[in-house]
């Protein structure tokens, strides 16, 4: 399983490959250069319930505690991953652990 991403004109996307197939797919903006909106997680019918989608999540936490951004979760699935886990609400922007 591979996560990769892919960004241009502030719009983005983690997303999962697995044998040649995208499984998984979460989408966000950038706004004001600061802040990573993410829009919408999707993972598979056949894949759902292997945990593809937090690792999504999880790709987007570590990719904002590399690049100094914010995350706010506008998406249901993800906003609940943030709501389970205090350990990543350090870039949950508005709602940080202190």
């Amino acid at each position: 399983m591979d996560i990769q991403r892919r960004e241009e004109n502030n719009k983005g996307r983690f997303f999962i490959q697995e044998n040649g197939t995208e499984t998984a797919e979460m989408i966000y903006s950038v706004r004001n250069g600061k802040e990573i909106v993410i829009e919408s997680t999707e993972v598979d019918k056949e894949k759902r319930g292997q945990g593809l989608g937090k690792k999504l999540v999880m790709a987007s936490v570590d990719y904002a505690r590399n690049n100094d951004l914010q995350i706010i979760p506008a998406c249901p699935f993800a906003e609940a991953v943030f709501e389970k886990n205090d350990n990543i609400r350090d870039v949950w922007e508005g709602k940080n652990a202190n």
